[in-house]
């Protein structure tokens, strides 16, 4: 219910300040049934996990979504989430979908993948790059370029 988004944005930070994995469920689950909305509060949550082995199993967690999405999963949201928990295994799979129907789900890609080593993710970047025909996502693609080309 839409009077409910303040709690549920509220539970989703609270699940991701505790810092252990007790919550992981929990967050995929929000982004599975309500991601659109409750996305950028999850992304933010999982970016608060700060243990190693946390922030392993949320990577495994948010991977097997990504993998075998439900009809309701926000692609682009369970990405960023997977991208901001800077997991060198999962970059992989985060270029992958560099290529997605879905300009939105490149948009956040292009946002996120700079966090990662140029050696990493700087060529397939550069390939995104060469292959957007989106204005929007070929901007965020050349700033994402440019700043690791800097690195």
């Amino acid at each position: 219910r839409e009077d409910d988004y303040l709690l549920r944005t509220m539970a989703a930070m609270s699940l991701g300040s505790l810092g252990t994995g007790d919550g992981i469920p929990a967050l995929v689950q929000a982004l599975q049934e309500d991601g659109e909305a409750q996305g950028p509060a999850v992304e933010e949550a999982f970016s608060r996990f700060r243990e190693p082995a946390t922030q392993a199993a949320a990577a495994e967690a948010l991977s097997q979504a990504i993998r075998h999405p439900g009809a309701g999963l926000a692609l682009g949201h369970a990405l960023a989430a997977l991208g901001k928990l800077r997991r060198p295994e999962a970059v992989p799979l985060l270029i992958e979908y560099l290529a997605h129907h879905d300009y939105l789900v490149r948009f956040r890609l292009a946002q996120v993948l700079p966090l990662y080593p140029p050696a990493l993710v700087l060529p397939a970047l550069e390939a995104a790059l060469a292959r957007e025909d989106v204005l929007q996502v070929k901007e965020e693609l050349r700033e994402a370029v440019a700043k690791l080309r800097t690195f």
